[in-house]
């Protein structure tokens, strides 16, 4: 009797028992609505009563809960009722397995209605959409055999795998793109439930396929299993499903709870027997049991497909045929030879080590080379054994393979291993004893078992007898030599022990002083490698091809092995198929050889890999990807062959184990990030999705965008309106190295770069170099000579074009006027390259010659003159969004145009560029739906969804479209509009089918309304939009009350947070919270970097306790919220013009006072909220709060839901009304802090003072604000000439700056130029790209320790750095020129005078009250060019104000 049917009584009854356990995690929200209707549709065709069938709905997440059981409705009207009134359950992570087991316990159970003891059959429907958290086989096998027949249906993200586990047989499996399509298959479903049931095993299993399980729990004899066998039934069927079937028995029969002891070191052994070839796909079923460590044997027919069976097989070899499976006993006796032969990974392992005379001062090196080895083993009874045996004239053994069985036994005895001494060696006589005496099975030698015989020569000098015979005799049974020969020890010799060249090493005696490094750190991985990692590194190559597409024009791999030279296992043009590059990746051989020359296999990487001959396709823009693993570092140099691979543009990922050098495999990656590191090889699994991530983004979200822009006479007037349309975009990018990249580049009759792609990696570096820039001028305007300058110099590799690694690029191209050449060659040799290009010309460009340039017509813009410049910004970044879309196969599309006056000159490109994306995608009722909206005061619908199924008549319609005018324009009223009236069924959307739902709005300037509301209404819905996009993002930390006083009434607090929360844009990171809760001292309960979606936040928020404690210490918080919170290395953004907000809710007085930290916060750029109770103090929350108007008082925390629209209204406007307030005032403010550099004597006479000199250094930085970004730190040595440290812009943390500084070696050199120094420093450490805010009014400090009077100078540079509004400190010693530090000096009081370094400490104070008092603010007014900076009395520039803590900034200058 099948033991999965056997509680299946009446296989003819109209009665049923059916449960639905549907997915109701957070990732199926979108797709519930077509959930919700499949079980209502099912219902409605059951014959539903107390009688016939019943029916119960179970919803799961993280954990399952019934919403109806099998007896709580007992009519269809009453269940269906029930149904409709569903609501998604919400939660993370998904774990169906804990819900198939919670289905089986709790609901079919007689209590629940179950009616599975009358023999009623139980049907369970689980409907999920995507991959469980946990693991579904346990309680899926448990399932069928209780008699429960499982559908299994997935959804968009489900894994097969996981549904052939859960689903009772293949029939009942389901696995459907989206969800829209679930009711597509109800018909059929519904069919089979409503007939009679006749059951199956769960999967189809061939013809004259069997498995053996036998659990370990039991003791079972050989005849009880032969017994078994002979009562075996034949199954019949068809087709013949082999690959289901060895998946199968992946699933079912190698497992833990079926017996299997893999986890015990076990070989696992699965025979096949096949009469013919399988109806389906067999190689990624075979690739899964490999990778499990299976091995398969296979036996097939002359029916049998050969070439299916070795590829099944475990190698070639062990697939056998034979004419009928009659005559199998011809393979019998060899099938049986080759199973025993299996390797469970166990090995003996001996090691012979000469110790005679000669080598009695190795001893320690040798000692420590077997211990090395030994670390790697695994030595246990039933894994590996190791025995040592040293030898001189005559060999005497230290420990047999059984003496130990521990690591830490063997390696104990190898540490108290003492030479016998005695000379010269007989390495012949040492190889017969270990043939005659330990590899045998009396002193542990287990080769009849199969088990790997292994010996490691250590030898350093010439036999004096001979090896021949003993070496024959080795391999005659069997056993593998490897062989190291050092000082004496003769090469042919070696190689006659061991004539496999990869398995012998000779090192000379040049190298025998530096043993250890040569032979542990180079031959423990050699050795290693070839007894175990060389399969974990296949595993992983195979674990990796698996999940690549590997397709003609999709992805292709090559295989390349590296020793001490390089070779191609096979090229990117071999295979073109996954099966096939298994097949080759699992018949690789070991390379062998050493040593690690990475410097040289990536040469041969470049030259003979990555080549059209060899099958790249780098020319046509394919992501060429390196993964490189390295067990050690590199023998020769890796710099140069680095190089000129990422210029070719490879983009190298290294994966290293412990003997790998980190900061080589850094310098080998793509970046840092892209380097891995593993104890060993067998650790490789852990890295693969993170490699896989990589090789999947390779190509994704980033651009390069270079701004071409008229610097001509003819664009003089409009040049500041270019700049801003400049600034306004690029705060819509997400600027950085491995993200987007930005160029600017001015023209005339001749090209003036003012930055390269590479030039910054920050946003908030770009946009100072662009605030900055000067008009360049001159004419003729020469457009074509300067698009081939941008072709060949900005857009090119050497200055960070990414072309190579398949990045998108762009080119924004301003023009006022006509062009003096011709331009048609270079637009097409653009547009060739794969730039897209983007015009925008004024009342005097020629509109031919525009859309020429641009990559199409629709990619040209008009504006009467640049004043009118920012009416097509949003457009630009719109349309620059939807690049994204490449994609998208099915989708429902609503283009919102503003058809407002503003608009009109820029009507027909609107227009053309919305007939261009119709052009480009595949339009019907399966792909993808388009609609078309205008608005300005009010929306006026051009077309719905499901107007138009054609793309011709959606591109007739939009060839009449005019847009409508109007003075206003109400984005907000018009987003509104589309989410209630057009993403609706009636409309034609396809939400509920879990169709992308997208909006693209093309707006020409701000709303006249709120666009939050409605933007976040829409996007809570599940709708992606592009533009409109605020620039501001916000960092919002809450610092609740969370002492004993509010116990009582914390969850109202915790309740208002989760309300707040919800409007947050959090998914996209625009918003990040943290949240602080504190009574006597603060706690941290998450930081903003902590989280990246909404739904983790919630959900931590929702799990809150209150942290007890009292009193409350609102100062203390305050302080530990600014230095703790709000900082870079806790996920503050502030510098990337991100609004910082603090809520702080305050239940009691403070009993400290809050003003001096609260003062600082708001100094800080951060806008604070008070929340307080009856019981708060007003004066403290006026304090705290940055605007009285920001203050909320509840009567009680309970009260805190009356103040919860205000407050959110409040922090949506907040980015708005700042942005107003300096659009007033026009005031230009310094970012907080100070940039410091410091400038250090190097020089030869101050070699002994150079520690004191670096300790003051260190000691300063610590009293600096470096990691919330107020302070900068830069440190320059010089002598003769000046040498960077590093530069203000390197290290972002002080914990960075602070261990170079500790590092900091003395330069040396003569004669002393310090006035060299002072301009170098002004020419290249105070600039905006070495990281100086001087430009934006941040105060710049240079401190100067001096040792000695320059041998140059210093009057005009010092004059320079004064001009330039640096303010100068000098600390000299008693060889230094006090008159000469004075006049360096801001002005005398701030040259200091020590007698020698080490008295440094002395003067620390007073150098710290003196830089403290510099100014901190910038008055209103544009910056100052360079050199144009006026002095006050006392040197500072005019327009600084000196702040200090006791009072207020005030303007010194007036």
């Amino acid at each position: 009797m099948n033991p999965y049917t056997e509680s299946l009584i009446d296989t003819r009854t109209d009665k049923r028992d059916i449960v639905f356990l549907l997915d109701g995690s957070d990732d199926s929200r979108n797709g519930f609505p077509a959930i919700r209707e499949f079980v209502r549709r099912m219902a409605e065709e059951l014959n539903i009563s107390e009688d016939k069938s019943r029916v119960a709905v179970v919803l799961y997440s993280d954990n399952a809960k019934v919403y109806f059981n099998l007896r709580s409705h007992r009519s269809k009207k009453a269940v269906i009722y029930a149904v409709r009134a569903l609501r998604h359950k919400g939660g993370r992570p998904r774990n169906t397995g804990a819900a198939l087991k919670f289905v089986l316990d709790r609901v079919f159970t007689a209590s629940s209605g179950s009616r599975r003891l009358e023999g009623v059959p139980q049907i369970l429907f689980v409907l999920t959409g995507g991959r469980s958290s946990d693991d579904v086989s346990a309680a899926a096998l448990q399932l069928k055999h209780f008699g429960v027949l499982s559908f299994a249906i997935g959804m968009k993200n489900a894994k097969s795998n996981e549904l052939r586990k859960i689903a009772f047989s293949s029939k009942f499996l389901f696995n459907l793109p989206v969800f829209g399509e679930l009711l597509s298959i109800q018909p059929q479903i519904a069919a089979f439930v409503q007939g009679d049931i006749q059951t199956e095993p769960p999967t189809v299993v061939g013809k004259k396929y069997f498995w053996f399980v036998v659990q370990n729990q039991t003791s079972f004899l050989k005849n009880d299993i032969l017994n078994a066998v002979q009562q075996l039934d034949h199954k019949g069927g068809r087709p013949r499903n082999t690959g289901a079937a060895l998946d199968y028995v992946r699933n079912n029969a190698f497992t833990q709870s079926s017996g299997s002891r893999h986890q015990e070191g076990v070989p696992q052994i699965l025979i096949l027997l096949s009469g013919g070839r399988s109806q389906d796909d067999v190689t990624n079923a075979a690739a899964a049991l490999k990778r499990e460590k299976v091995v398969p044997f296979c036996v097939g027919t002359r029916n049998s497909d050969i070439l299916e069976l070795q590829m099944i097989a475990h190698n070639p070899s062990y697939a056998f045929s034979v004419s009928q499976f009659a005559n199998t006993g011809s393979i019998n006796q060899q099938l049986v030879s080759f199973v025993k032969r299996v390797d469970s990974i166990r090995h003996d392992i001996v090691f012979l080590l000469d110790l005679s005379d000669d080598m009695q001062n190795d001893l320690p090196v040798v000692r420590d080379f077997v211990e090395r080895i030994v670390g790697k083993l695994n030595v246990d009874e039933n894994n590996d054994h190791v025995s040592v045996v040293q030898y001189n004239r005559e060999p005497s053994p230290e420990f047999f393979l059984n003496t130990y069985q521990t690591n830490r036994d063997v390696v104990e005895n190898v540490q108290r291993m003492r030479p016998k001494g005695g000379g010269p060696p007989n390495t012949g006589a040492a190889l017969q004893y270990v043939v005659d005496n330990v590899f045998t099975a009396s002193s542990g030698s287990r080769r009849h078992e199969g088990v790997p015989q292994t010996l490691v020569l250590l030898t350093g000098g010439r036999s004096s007898d001979d090896i021949d015979s003993a070496a024959e005799n080795l391999k005659r049974i069997g056993v593998k030599p490897f062989v190291v020969g050092i000082k004496n020890a003769d090469p042919l010799e070696i190689q006659s022990i061991s004539p496999d060249a990869n398995h012998a090493v000779y090192l000379a005696d040049s190298m025998a002083s530096n043993i250890e490094k040569s032979v542990v750190n180079m031959n423990v991985w050699a050795f290693y490698s070839l007894l175990r990692s060389f399969p974990d590194i296949i595993d992983f190559v195979q674990r990796i091809v698996t999940d690549l597409n590997i397709d003609e024009n999709k992805d292709h791999v090559a295989v390349v092995q590296y020793s001490n030279t390089a070779e191609t296992d096979f090229n990117l043009k071999q295979y073109k198929t996954a099966s096939d590059v298994l097949e080759a990746v699992r018949g690789l051989t070991h390379k062998g050889g050493s040593p690690h020359n990475i410097g040289a296999a990536l040469q041969y990487v470049r030259e003979q890999v990555i080549t059209p001959e060899s099958g790249s396709r780098v020319l046509e823009g394919v992501p060429q990807i390196l993964i490189l693993l390295s067990g050690g570092r590199s023998a020769d140099d890796i710099r140069d062959p680095v190089r000129r691979l990422k210029e070719t543009g490879v983009i190298p990922v290294v994966i290293g184990t412990r003997d790998a050098d980190t900061l080589e495999l850094q310098t080998i990656s793509h970046e840092p990030n892209y380097a891995f590191s593993v104890d060993d090889y067998q650790e490789l699994p852990s890295t693969k999705e993170a490699v896989l991530s990589i090789v999947r983004g390779a190509s994704h979200h980033k651009s390069d965008i270079v701004f071409l822009i008229d610097g001509s006479y003819d664009s003089r007037n409009g040049f500041e309106e270019i700049r801003s349309f400049l600034e306004n975009v690029i705060e819509n990018l997400n600027v950085g190295n491995n993200n987007d990249q930005v160029a600017v580049v001015q023209y005339s009759r001749d090209v003036t770069p003012n930055f390269y792609l590479n030039s910054y990696s920050s946003k908030s570096d770009v946009l100072s170099s662009i605030r900055t820039m000067r008009h360049k001028l001159g004419r003729p305007l020469n457009i074509g000579r300067a698009l081939e300058f941008v072709r060949d110099s900005v857009f090119a590799a050497s200055v960070g074009g990414r072309h190579a690694d398949s990045v998108p690029q762009y080119l924004y191209v301003f023009s006022g006027g006509r062009s003096g050449d011709d331009v048609r060659g270079p637009a097409q040799s653009l547009k060739e390259n794969g730039i897209k290009t983007f015009s925008i010309g004024t009342k005097n460009a020629d509109t031919l010659e525009m859309q020429t340039i641009s990559y199409t017509p629709a990619q040209y813009f008009y504006v009467p003159d640049y004043n009118g410049v920012d009416l097509i910004q949003h457009v630009f970044v719109s349309i620059s969004d939807t690049s994204s879309f490449a994609n998208v196969q099915s989708a429902d599309i609503v283009f919102l145009l503003d058809g407002s006056n503003d608009m009109r000159s820029s009507e027909l490109q609107i227009l053309e560029f919305v007939r261009e994306f119709v052009k480009q995608i595949e339009i019907g009722p399966q792909r993808m739906q388009v609609a078309l909206i205008q608005y300005g005061t009010e929306p006026t619908t051009e077309f719905f969804l499901n107007k138009y199924s054609q793309k011709d008549d959606i591109l007739t319609h939009l060839s009449n479209v005019q847009l409508k005018g109007g003075l206003i324009t109400n984005t907000g009223v018009a987003i509104e509009y589309v989410k209630d009236t057009v993403f609706t069924p009636s409309s034609g959307s396809r939400a509920q089918q879990g169709v992308p739902q997208i909006l693209i709005v093309l707006s020409g300037r701000k709303s006249e309304d709120d666009v939050t509301g409605p933007v976040e209404r829409l996007r809570s819905d599940g709708t992606v939009i592009f533009g409109p996009k605020s620039s501001v993002n916000r960092d919002i930390v809450f610092l609740i009350d969370g002492s004993d006083d509010v116990r009582t009434r914390f969850n109202a607090i915790r309740e208002f947070l989760v309300k707040t929360t919800e409007s947050f844009d959090l998914d996209e990171r625009k918003d990040q919270v943290a949240v602080v809760q504190y009574s006597n001292n603060p706690e941290l309960s998450f930081s903003l970097d902590a989280y990246t979606t909404k739904a983790d936040v919630l959900k931590h928020i929702a799990s809150l306790k209150p942290k007890g404690g009292r009193p409350h210490y609102i100062g203390k918080a305050l302080q530990f919220v600014k230095d703790n919170v709000f900082v870079s290395n806790a996920g503050g953004r502030p510098r990337d013009s991100t609004k910082q907000i603090l809520v702080v809710l305050a239940g009691g007085r403070s009993r400290d006072s809050p003003r001096g930290p609260a003062s600082m916060l708001k100094a800080a750029g951060v806008v604070a909220f008070a929340v307080g109770s009856r019981s708060s103090n007003s004066a403290e929350m006026q304090a705290i709060s940055s605007d009285p108007n920001y203050i909320h008082i509840v009567p009680d925390f309970a009260s805190l839901p009356l103040i919860e629209q205000s407050l959110r209204s409040q922090l949506s406007d907040i980015g708005v009304d700042e942005e107003t307030r300096e659009g007033k005032n026009h005031l230009v403010r310094g970012a907080p802090g100070r940039d410091v550099v410091f400038l250090l004597d190097g020089s030869d006479g101050t070699r002994t003072g150079f520690p004191a000199m670096r300790d003051f250094v260190e000691r300063v930085v610590q009293t600096l604000s470096v990691d919330d970004n107020k302070d900068r730190v830069s440190v320059v040595q010089y002598s003769r000439d000046p040498a960077v440290q590093f530069y203000l812009n390197t290290y972002p943390t002080k914990s960075q700056i602070l261990d170079t500084v500790r590092g900091l070696r003395h330069k040396g050199g003569r004669p002393l130029n310090t006035g060299a120094a002072l301009q170098y420093l002004r020419d290249n450490v105070f600039t905006a790209s070495a990281g100086s805010r001087r430009l934006d009014g941040v105060p710049q400090l240079l401190i100067l320790l001096n040792g000695g009077r320059s041998f140059d100078s210093v009057d005009a540079p010092a004059s320079a750095l004064k001009q330039l509004g640096v303010s100068t400190f000098a600390i000299g010693t008693r060889g230094s020129d006090s008159r000469e530090l004075q006049r360096i000096s801001q002005d005398p009081s701030r040259a200091l005078a020590v007698s020698d370094f080490t008295d440094l400490p002395d003067v620390q104070q007073q150098l710290q009250t003196l830089v403290e008092s510099v100014a901190t603010d910038v008055l209103p007014g544009a910056p100052t060019a360079p050199g144009m900076l006026s002095s006050t009395a006392d040197g500072r520039p005019e327009g600084l104000a000196r702040c200090s803590l006791e009072r207020s900034c005030e303007d010194e200058s007036e």
